[in-house]
Formats: structure tokens, C-alpha cells, sequence
């Protein structure tokens, strides 16, 4: 009778030395609601400064699978792709100053590209707590 304590306790500790478990989405980084915080302007924007700073305090609500902001509307079903870039690449790719993005210097891309027809892509550059996202030539700086 004595063995059953032991073999319990054994149990508990193998238990929690486990590692974690794998996400079950890959999107669970960008999976939040973020809210705008300020912006960078492209060389070429298709807003105002001035419409820019009027989205300050809008959200963007991402799912595992869907998505909703001021830029893209809602979607319901979405693809999910996801790769590392340096944010570097990623600034110059969009014509933008690395300098003032609030993201180190690697970020994870999320690509939610909608089933539904005619819907336009969204695309998060995610670190951590902080993400940039870019429409019409300015990239919103969002924080969760």
C-alpha cells in the first residue's frame, strides 16, 4: 500500500518536467486584437498624413482563420501563411524607414489571404507585443 503514494507522486513530477506543447496554429502570434498606435508614410502614400493619424485608436481584430480592420473589412475564412524576415528587408521592400517601426530586427510575416472573392489580403509583420501593418502606402504601427 505504501507503493501507491510514491507511484503517484512519480507520475506528477515526469508529468511536469514534459516539454510544452507545440501551437496548434501557427497564426496564434498574430491571433489578437490590435490597436493603432501611429504610423510610418512610404514615399508614395495614397492618404494624408492627416486620414493616417484619424485611424489612431482603430482596431484590428485577427483570428486563426479571419480577420476584420478599417483597410480589408471582414473576413471569414482565410489562408494562413507565415515566414521569418528581417525587418530591414521588409522596410525596404515597402519603401519605408526602418528607423521608428517599434519592431526589432526580425519579425514574423503573417499573409491572411481571404477564400472570398474580391476580398484583399492582409499582412501583419508580428514581434512580440508589437506588429506593423501596411495599407495604401502607410504602415500602421499596432500594438496588442
Amino acid at each position: 500500500m505504501r507503493l501507491w503514494p510514491s507511484l503517484l507522486l512519480a507520475g506528477c513530477l515526469a508529468e511536469s518536467h514534459a516539454p510544452p506543447a507545440a501551437p496548434a496554429n501557427p497564426a496564434e502570434a498574430a491571433a489578437k486584437h490590435w490597436r493603432i498606435y501611429g504610423h510610418v508614410m512610404s514615399d508614395h502614400p495614397a492618404v494624408t498624413d492627416d486620414d493616417a493619424d484619424a485611424l489612431d485608436g482603430r482596431e484590428l481584430a485577427i483570428g486563426y482563420a479571419e480577420y476584420e480592420s478599417p483597410f480589408h473589412g471582414r473576413c471569414t475564412e482565410a489562408i494562413v501563411a507565415q515566414k521569418q524576415r528581417a525587418t530591414g528587408e521588409v522596410a525596404q521592400e515597402l519603401n519605408i524607414a526602418k528607423s521608428g517601426l517599434g519592431v526589432g530586427a526580425n519579425v514574423l510575416e503573417f499573409r491572411l489571404t481571404c477564400k472570398e472573392a474580391n476580398k484583399p489580403a492582409l499582412v501583419i509583420y508580428v514581434d512580440g507585443g508589437h506588429a506593423i501593418s501596411c495599407w495604401a502606402g502607410v504602415c500602421y504601427l499596432l500594438g496588442a
